[in-house]
This record gives C-alpha cells, structure tokens and sequence, in this order.
C-alpha cells in the first residue's frame, strides 16, 4: 500500500503515475535485518508502467494510458477499464490493489481463479460468482457484528484454521470491498487506504506473542 502511495503521490514528478501492473507476481517478498527480522514486500514491474502526461483533473485524480498498448491483467482490471476506450488511472490501480487484498485474504484462491461455484440448496443449483462478490456478500451493511464476524471467519484463509484475530480480518476485507467498488469515484485514494493498513499493522503488533510469534495465528507450509 505505502509502495502505491508513493508511486501515486511521492514521486516528485509532475506527470500522473499509474502502475496498471499491480498483480500478486509483481510484490516481490524481501526478508528485513536487525534484532526483529522482518517480511518486506515491494511492488516491481513498474518498468512497464505508464505515465500519462496529463494534469490531474480538478478532483486531483490524474489519468493514466489508453487502451491501446496496454497489459493490464484481466481479473485485476477494473470494470471501467475492461470497457472500450477505457483509461487507466490511479483508481484502476486502486481496484487491482483491492483484488490483491481479497487474493491474500480469501480462502486460498488466486485472481486467476476468478470464479467460485457454490451450491444453491432452494433451487438445487450452483451459482457462479467471483470472488470479489463473494467478499461483498461477506460483508453486508446493516448487518450484526457477529453476523458480518462469522462469514468473515468462513471467508478467510481456510488454512489459518479460524486462528486469526477476526475483527482485524474484518476491517481488512471493508478496505479490500471499498477499493473493489464499481464506482471509481467511490474508491479511495491510497494514501488514505495506506493510513488504515498501518493502523492494523499497529494492531497486530500489539497482539500477545510466545518467542516472536503471534499467538492467535497458526502457521502452515
């Protein structure tokens, strides 16, 4: 998230950055140093990116390229941007980080695996959906806490085994399903989406641990 920020908004550059890249093969995971080693993760293939050359518009939001020459990856591609004579922009960047979110989230399915087939028992068929639906069902305004609480806890990695701090995953997968909207002008913006990752990885780090790790996660291969 920081790493998209700064690509959007820290550069120093006057031309609009856009990615259009972000994909779970480009994070790259390096291992930190000193007495608390650490996961770092980092955002490559920008050497692909685009620049747009353009001025941000007046709500400070900037485009990116065309269609035409673009790569973007489908199941990380907005629905804007799937739509001819479409642009890429930093919001389109946003929705793939959103897709990203639900990816590292979800019950062990990637992007790629676009869709899910559940099983409708009152009409005895199977109902095709994506995963970012499914996220969107999953948390449902209006809904009681412990509602919400539970489809999380079914929703998430099924090999944490429940053993993850559920309102944490919540509040994670309600940053996820806003920066998946269909809306562009309903996403937020990174800077502000970054701000709300570091404040639950503050949470975590408060956690309870035994010999560095935390108590309420398990761990698998």
């Amino acid at each position: 998230g920081r790493g998209l920020d700064y690509i959007h908004h820290w550069t120093g550059l006057e031309a609009v950055l856009v990615h259009n890249h972000i994909k779970s093969s480009n994070i790259i995971l390096a291992q930190g140093s000193g007495s608390q080693p650490f996961i770092r993760a980092m955002i490559c293939n920008f050497g692909l990116a685009h620049a747009s050359g353009e001025a941000a518009d007046d709500d400070g939001h900037g485009h990116g390229c065309g269609r035409e020459g673009e790569e973007g990856y489908h199941p990380y591609m907005s629905p804007e941007l799937l739509r001819e004579g479409a642009l890429a922009t930093q919001k389109s960047d946003v929705y793939a980080f959103g897709v990203l979110l639900l990816e590292l989230l979800s019950i062990g399915y990637r992007a790629i695996d676009v869709c899910i087939y559940s099983y409708d028992a009152a009409d005895n068929v199977y109902e095709r959906r994506s995963t970012v639906e499914t996220a969107r069902a999953a948390i449902v305004a209006g809904d009681e806490e412990g509602v919400i609480n539970e489809r999380v806890r079914r929703w998430v990695d099924g090999r944490l085994c429940y053993w993850f701090p559920v309102k944490i995953a919540v509040k994670a997968m309600r940053v996820a399903v806003q920066c998946v909207d269909e809306d562009p002008s309903l996403r937020p913006d990174m800077g502000v989406r970054g701000r709300h990752y570091f404040r639950m990885h503050s949470e975590i780090q408060r956690l309870p641990r035994v010999q560095g790790k935390l108590v309420l996660f398990g761990l698998w291969d």
